[in-house]
């Protein structure tokens, strides 16, 4: 079983029941959008689909390197314990990042509605690639604008998906003119 642990086993089991619970109550609102050729829960199974995916690869990392640290919030996580730091290893720097790391997307929910999903999110994805360690500028905006890119795509024009445009005049007529531009090529 290669470096498999009991406990990510039933990790995968919990994501992939979740998954496969939330698959099941989709068929509830399967319903055909005039608009929309595939349906009212081609997104909501997209998501489940993304699930599905990371867990499988989660369980499979974990049986091929066993609970050595994953990407850059591990490896980063790792280097400080070596460096010293607090009774448990990790220095305070460690733990102000991964603090930033889990409010980032509060502060994001937090300002989606007055400053909009399409103004926000470009941001949004900089600020996780900066605290997630990335440094090279060019590496933090080319990646910000493939992700945000591919998301609009995906959101606006695959999926007909109405997200927050903001309510403050500056982003909500940004928001308006993108999508107008997206939607009519």
């Amino acid at each position: 079983m290669g470096k498999l642990t009991t406990g990510h086993i039933v990790e995968a089991a919990l994501w992939l029941g979740f998954a496969l619970f939330l698959y099941i109550f989709s068929f509830e609102f399967d319903r055909p959008i005039e608009i929309y050729k595939f349906g009212a829960t081609a997104w909501p199974r997209a998501i489940i689909l993304l699930i599905v995916v990371a867990a499988v690869g989660n369980l499979v990392y974990h049986w091929r390197f066993g609970d050595a640290p994953q990407g850059a919030v591990g490896a980063a996580l790792d280097t400080d314990s070596r460096a010293g730091g607090d009774a448990s290893g990790r220095s305070v720097a460690t733990y102000l990042r991964l603090g930033a790391i889990l409010a980032l997307p509060f502060a994001y929910a937090a300002l989606l509605q007055p400053i909009g999903f399409y103004t926000l999110t470009p941001f949004f994805i900089a600020g996780v690639i900066v605290l997630m360690g990335e440094r090279r500028l060019g590496w933090i905006v080319g990646v910000s604008v493939v992700s945000y890119a591919a998301i609009l795509v995906l959101f606006a024009k695959l999926l007909y998906v109405g997200l927050p445009v903001g309510t403050m005049r500056p982003f909500y007529d940004y928001s308006n003119w993108l999508l107008a531009l997206l939607q009519n090529n």
